[in-house]
């Protein structure tokens, strides 16, 4: 059975078209899971940037009290007030954008509690001065 040249031409081009349109499936296949994968990584890198910022946040919070306690400069209140600002604002921000189950629920509410108490015992370090 001889195949003339017209034929045999277009076998090779259709088994020459069938391989590139399963390779740009697989292809596109691929460049969405990256994509999944790629957003996710992002998600979680945004989680930890703002965990370490609201750590750091949380600890330069009492400063204020701590350096009126040493100095007795007055002018700290403004400081600690600033301060527990943005702690406060990166909690909102934390529990508006990741919060996903009950358990980091609960987590997020103690960490409030925490900064709560320790806003309460700034506030009445710095009412020394008052």
């Amino acid at each position: 059975m001889a195949f003339n040249i017209r034929t045999r031409i277009t076998v090779a081009i259709g088994v020459g078209v069938g391989l590139l349109a399963a390779s740009i499936t697989v292809s596109l296949y691929q460049y969405v899971q990256i994509a999944r994968s790629t957003q996710a990584i992002e998600t979680v890198a945004e989680e930890i940037e703002l965990a370490s910022r609201l750590q750091l946040a949380m600890s330069v919070a009492m400063m204020p009290a701590n350096d009126y306690l040493i100095t007795g400069r007055a002018g700290e209140r403004g400081k600690f007030n600033r301060l527990t600002g943005e702690v406060e604002k990166l909690l909102g921000r934390i529990g508006g954008h990741f919060i996903l189950n009950e358990e980091e629920r609960a987590l997020l509410d103690r960490i409030r509690e925490g900064h709560e108490r320790l806003n309460a015992m700034g506030e009445e370090i710095l009412a020394l001065s008052d």
